[in-house]
């Protein structure tokens, strides 16, 4: 699987909150944006494009 977050910003936006963030997390967040790229390049296609668009990444 590609690595879609970078570790450090999910790290710095999750110790502002004054959390810790387990490295599973990344593993995780990386699986969802998989999810999305794929719902957003399926809709592109039904749509006849090549081109995904924001309007194309739902999260259903």
């Amino acid at each position: 699987m590609a690595d879609f977050v970078v570790k450090k910003a999910v790290k710095n936006e999750v110790n502002k909150k004054g959390m810790l963030c387990a490295s599973d997390a990344y593993d995780a967040l990386n699986a969802h944006v998989q999810k999305l790229v794929e719902i957003g390049i399926q809709n592109a296609q039904k749509n006849g494009r090549k081109t995904v668009k924001a309007e194309d990444i739902t999260l259903t």
